[in-house]
């Protein structure tokens, strides 16, 4: 059994003890990095506007929180969202899908593959990686591994969606009824009532679209 085999029977296994598939994406990019030796991996997730909802982006065993550093170039995302398939790249500086690309040139991005995540729904994500080290890194190989890879996760990435989706709405209504009611930017005062009222704040400026 090869590297990439063995790493999906990996997934796989993991995937079946968990129908919650967000504590766990940080380990399965890891698991797929390791086994790709890509530099940076990460899978984002769009709403039906295509927008961007989530995101879970890794760096050499870490995670990436500067939005500006897990920059997907919009040219190599164009590109997989128009086909509907995989795009691999040898050199992406030098690719002439991707001339332009100022996020490519800025980011020194030699060797990159993207997946679509996809489902009977359409395509509603990407599973990204790159590399700024080495050329021609990854191959038909390492495609056909990440392709096999996100049909199994498309269906517990959509169901992530949906969670999103779901805290979004109960954040807006929690910040609305607040604000509505208690003006809570000048709240004062450390009663039980003004911590609860705090602590769902708080829960939605983390689920807010900004």
């Amino acid at each position: 059994m090869s590297n990439l085999d063995s790493t999906l029977l990996h997934i796989y296994r993991l995937l079946l003890r968990t129908p919650k598939i967000a504590a766990h994406l940080p380990e399965i990019l890891d698991l797929v990095m390791h086994s790709t030796n890509a530099e940076r991996g990460q899978i984002e997730l769009y709403d039906e506007q295509g927008d961007l909802r989530f995101r879970e982006a890794r760096k050499e065993g870490k995670e990436i929180r500067d939005r500006r550093e897990s920059k997907i170039s919009g040219k190599i995302l164009a590109w997989v969202w128009e086909n509907k398939r995989s795009v691999l790249s040898e050199d992406a500086r030098r690719d002439p899908s991707f001339r332009g690309s100022g996020t490519v040139v800025g980011q020194n991005v030699l060797s990159v593959i993207c997946a679509p995540v996809c489902d009977a729904r359409g395509l509603f994500g990407v599973l990204y990686l790159d590399s700024s080290k080495r050329e021609a890194l990854f191959n038909e190989n390492t495609k056909r591994f990440l392709d096999e890879l996100v049909e199994q996760l498309a269906p517990a990435l959509r169901q992530r969606m949906a969670e999103e989706a779901k805290l979004r709405s109960i954040a807006l209504e929690l910040r609305n009824t607040h604000a509505r009611e208690l003006g809570y930017r000048t709240l004062i005062g450390t009663s039980p009532a003004i911590k609860r009222v705090r602590d769902d704040i708080e829960f939605a400026n983390l689920h807010d679209d900004d």
